[in-house]
């Protein structure tokens, strides 16, 4: 091998090395970037776990459940194009929340326990 070939084998090596770990950085920091928190009339995406930035109104949630994977690409059945994906989990369960109103209808997330977050809205949803 002259010393070409091992520079272009170094390079690639480096560049696989840098991609996996941005992928691990972005994986880990997601959760961190941005939460979700339920409160007795919305739910909320709060950024830094500190700012809410987004809210729902839970009077406005006509369906929640968890789906799978393919119900979230787009011409798999559910109008996905006109949703708000916000997935920071990669590896959990997909929940689906629609809405009455709104142009942006249907909501992904991804919360840290997906059933333990659908039963907190559900009573919340019966309570009001």
């Amino acid at each position: 091998m002259d010393i070409n070939t091992i520079n272009n084998y170094v390079k690639i090596t480096f560049a696989i090395i840098v991609v996996v770990g941005f992928m691990i950085g972005w994986i880990t920091l997601l959760p961190v970037l941005y939460d979700y928190k339920i409160t007795t009339s919305e739910l909320q995406i709060i950024l830094l776990k500190r700012w809410p930035f987004r809210r729902l109104s839970l009077k406005d949630v006509v369906e929640i459940r968890k789906v799978g994977f393919m119900e979230t690409v787009p011409f798999r059945g559910l109008p996905v194009f006109f949703s708000e994906r916000w997935g920071n989990r990669l590896f959990k369960p997909t929940v689906l929340i629609r809405r009455k109103r709104g142009v942006t209808k249907i909501w992904f997330v991804t919360p840290k326990e997906p059933d333990a977050f659908i039963n907190d809205i559900k009573s919340k949803l019966q309570t009001r």
